[in-house]
């Protein structure tokens, strides 16, 4: 109850204060006058903002209020004040001091079992250990951070995580973790709307793409956080974008307009007196006019980076300004100094551990994941109750297709033996004869009821296949070519609209028939299953968790049932003309007309006349049981009019025929998609249905075929 009356009247003083338009010389008397009760803290929450532009004075101030908080013991307001005091030494490149703060405040926070502010506050910490390159403290806050946000279910504090996570992994090098969980981190602050959290994420995604050397990607995410930045007004944002886009433009040889946004970058860290912003500014200048031959300038900056380097005690900064003066040095054959500064780089750099670092984050990353596991199996066990129903009925259909298949085999016994008999004795010719009749009649009508049942499957499986109204409504110029080997297919294709994205799959079972058909329930329950808000503009990450839900699905107490799916899987963003893909063994083919421009970092392409047909690799694994997993690969292209792509499964090119009953391949597939390119897809589908069946030449259908094309 004390605690309680304490916090409500400190916030009764805060409140007092903020409605009355006090002068700073108001605030100063009422702090001398109340120095021993809470309305004299109030007092300096309500100063401090007045003296942001005096960093001096505010961080004096901030300590008198801190001191004078411990002195009251008002837990409340040291953390409060050590919050603030950690916040702007952050800002200023003290990390040191700002570690310190934030953990004054976090003893403050445990001793309340306040988990939403404890959670924010390791996260904090996490982030001032990645700025020391102090990954291995840094992971553990992050994670620690993320598990309590799980716990309380804070959508805003799960997606700082993710997105705290994802630059861990961009530290370490490992871009395709970083990737997963940026776009985990951006779904959530998109469905938040938070504009701030998206400027952040798209920063970061920035950087990576620059670090994958895709500098168009890199630049257009950068812009996408600039333009959130300057709608919030946000300075200390918008100059480290400035910064960013400087890095990309000097990348892209562009050294005049590089310069302009160093410089624009420069002004406002100076303002905002962000040392460690500076110190990649002032490295950053330093290589372009070394780039320039100006020389001098150039060692100019890298003096003021490696001074503040060593004031904060930066090992990223003090690694490249050193490494910068070296090579400055060593153009102007000042080897002595060269020599000198190159011995420093090698220090600093041996000094970060990049690769026990990776090592540390991934074993801390595995027990992360093993205790969701767990928490996934708990719930899978709450709800099987709920499941031995549709088992039981399954396992029911299982046992009449097994009493089936042996009430045949018996049949095909007992005519066989018959046979024998007849051959033995003739006397018995007659009676045998109308036996015989008799079994034939049972297995004709057993024949006709298996038939009818498969016929059924088949009306079964083509009212969950996407239907040709509903492809034109969201692909009005697109074609499906689907022609199953028996009455039920192994292939299928799939289809799903959600608000702004559309997702479009070709998917190959293994097998074809009632096996194959089989196969291709549990794929189409499983996308359907795995696709959400979270997932629909990765499908690389939708492939690994439809991996998992077929394997779960598969899995009997015995041993793991090795069959699987091919799948080639489409996202596409109407609004940005973006198109993501990801395959399981099946690629995509992209034709494009010359003049539209080449498509980035793909050399796997062929010409035809005034076409290009790019070949976009899938990953080579199947979906299910595998020897050796590895994580889905996503492409991002952006689409430029009249692009083609066609998704397929292999039984169109592995079919034989021609002249000399040989296989179509992928070679002649190809040229045919290119022959018909200038034609509406409807035609298309047509051509490509009456090549498939000249080629036949006679030959029996070897496999499920389904060719899906798409113009946009």
């Amino acid at each position: 109850m004390k605690k309680l009356a304490f916090f409500i009247f400190t916030l009764y003083c805060t409140v007092s204060l903020s409605t009355l338009a006090v002068s700073t010389d108001s605030l100063m008397q009422i702090i001398k006058k109340h120095r021993y009760d809470t309305l004299s803290l109030s007092a300096y929450l309500k100063l401090l903002p007045s003296l942001e532009s005096n960093p001096e004075l505010y961080e004096k101030t901030a300590k008198d209020a801190l001191t004078l908080s411990q002195f009251q013991k008002n837990e409340s307001f040291i953390a409060r004040f050590s919050i603030l005091l950690a916040e702007k030494n952050e800002q200023w490149g003290e990390f040191s001091n700002a570690k310190n703060y934030y953990q004054q405040a976090l003893d403050v926070y445990l001793k309340w079992d306040s988990l939403r502010l404890i959670a924010n506050l390791k996260n904090n910490l996490g982030r001032i250990s990645e700025k020391m390159s102090n990954y291995e403290k840094a992971i553990t806050y992050y994670l620690e951070s993320m598990k309590l946000r799980e716990k309380l279910k804070d959508k805003k504090g799960i997606a700082s995580s993710l997105n705290s996570l994802g630059l861990m992994y961009y530290h370490t090098e490992n871009y395709p973790m970083a990737l997963k969980y940026f776009y985990q981190s951006l779904s959530l602050v998109q469905e938040m709307n938070s504009e701030i959290g998206m400027a952040t994420v798209n920063n970061n995604l920035g950087m990576l793409y620059f670090k994958k050397a895709m500098y168009d990607s890199a630049l257009y995410f950068y812009n996408q956080s600039l333009q959130l930045l300057e709608k919030k007004s946000n300075q200390q944002g918008i100059s480290s974008v400035y910064l960013n886009i400087a890095n990309v433009l000097s990348k892209k040889q562009d050294s005049i307009n590089a310069e302009k946004y160093y410089l624009k970058a420069l002004k406002l860290k100076e303002k905002l007196n962000d040392k460690a912003g500076l110190i990649s500014i002032y490295n950053s200048l330093a290589v372009l006019y070394q780039n320039r031959k100006q020389y001098q300038k150039a060692i100019s900056f890298a003096i003021k980076a490696n001074n503040i380097a060593n004031e904060l005690v930066n090992s990223e900064g003090q690694i490249q300004s050193n490494k910068i003066l070296s090579e400055i040095y060593d153009n102007l054959g000042n080897y002595k100094d060269a020599y000198f500064h190159y011995t420093w780089y090698i220090r600093f750099r041996d000094s970060i551990y990049k690769i026990e670092n990776t090592r540390y984050i991934n074993q801390l990353q595995e027990q992360y994941q093993a205790e969701k596991r767990e928490q996934q199996i708990q719930l899978a066990n709450s709800k099987l109750k709920e499941n031995e129903l549709k088992i039981k009925q399954q396992t029911t259909y299982l046992y009449g297709a097994i009493i089936v298949i042996i009430l045949t085999i018996s049949l095909v016994v007992v005519v066989l033996r018959s046979n024998r008999q007849r051959k033995r004795a003739n006397e018995l010719l007659a009676a045998q004869n109308e036996e015989i009749t008799k079994q034939k009649n049972i297995i004709e009508e057993k024949n006709k009821d298996i038939l009818s049942s498969i016929t059924y499957a088949q009306r079964i499986q083509k009212a969950i296949l996407p239907s040709k109204a509903l492809l034109d409504n969201y692909l009005s110029d697109s074609f499906v070519l689907y022609k199953p080997k028996d009455i039920v297919s192994g292939d299928f294709y799939w289809f799903k609209a959600l608000d702004k994205m559309i997702l479009f799959a070709v998917v190959d079972c293994t097998g074809h028939g009632v096996p194959g058909a089989f196969m291709s329930i549990v794929g189409y329950n499983g996308l359907n299953q795995v696709v959400n808000d979270f997932t629909k503009n990765n499908p690389g990450l939708i492939l690994d968790l439809l991996n998992d839900t077929v394997k779960n699905a598969l899995h009997t107490a015995e041993k793991e049932i090795r069959d699987g799916m091919d799948i080639a899987l489409c996202s596409y963003d109407k609004e940005n003309k973006i198109l993501r893909f990801a395959g399981a063994n099946n690629p995509l083919y992209l034709v494009r007309k010359k003049s539209m421009g080449l498509l980035e970092n793909n050399d796997n392409y062929i010409e035809y006349n005034d076409l290009i047909l790019y070949e976009i690799k899938a990953t080579p694994q199947p979906i299910g049981e595998f020897v050796k997993q590895m994580d889905f690969v996503m492409h991002e292209i952006t689409l430029k009019e009249h692009d083609t792509i066609y998704i397929f499964s292999d039984g169109y090119a592995d079919q034989f025929g021609g002249q000399q009953g040989k296989k179509l391949k992928y070679k002649a597939f190809k040229q045919i998609l290119l022959n018909n390119y200038t034609k509406p897809l409807s035609e298309q589908e047509k051509e490509l249905d009456l090549f498939f069946e000249q080629w036949k030449n006679g030959y029996e259908q070897i496999d499920d075929v389904c060719v899906m094309g798409v113009r946009f």
